[in-house]
């Protein structure tokens, strides 16, 4: 007799049935993955962005952003957080000459931190 059983049918069925389901698995998580980094590379380069807008700043007018703020304004996507730290380099006067900034962008829907990056502003116009 040739051909195969109902049961050979089903056992076969089974096997490629489990066999399918960790790889429909991993293809969605891939696609979140994939989703996740997008949002990384976007949130990186207004990172990029809010550092050269603070960099041109003058020294005087830096100030933190607290609580954050939409960036760019406007945007539902993401906010702008930036942070102050005092450095302790002082003249003769006992001025400070320049200021840790940190900035970050995070995720409006959830506040994560997507980007974030630290760097000196000097007095004297320099970072």
């Amino acid at each position: 007799m040739k051909g195969l059983t109902l049961i050979e049918v089903l056992v076969a069925v089974a096997i490629v049935g489990l066999a399918i389901v960790p790889l429909t698995l991993q293809l969605g998580q891939g696609t979140a993955w994939l989703g996740d980094a997008s949002t990384r590379v976007l949130a990186l380069d207004l990172l990029q962005r809010a550092a050269e807008e603070t960099k041109a700043t003058s020294y005087a007018s830096v100030g933190p952003i607290s609580p954050p703020q939409a960036y760019p304004p406007g945007s539902t996507s993401f906010l702008l957080s930036r942070e102050l730290a005092a450095v302790p380099m002082n003249d003769s006067d006992g001025q400070p000459l320049a200021r840790q900034v940190t900035l970050r962008i995070l995720r409006s829907s959830d506040q994560k931190v997507m980007a974030e990056c630290t760097f000196l502003i000097y007095r004297d116009g320099g970072y």
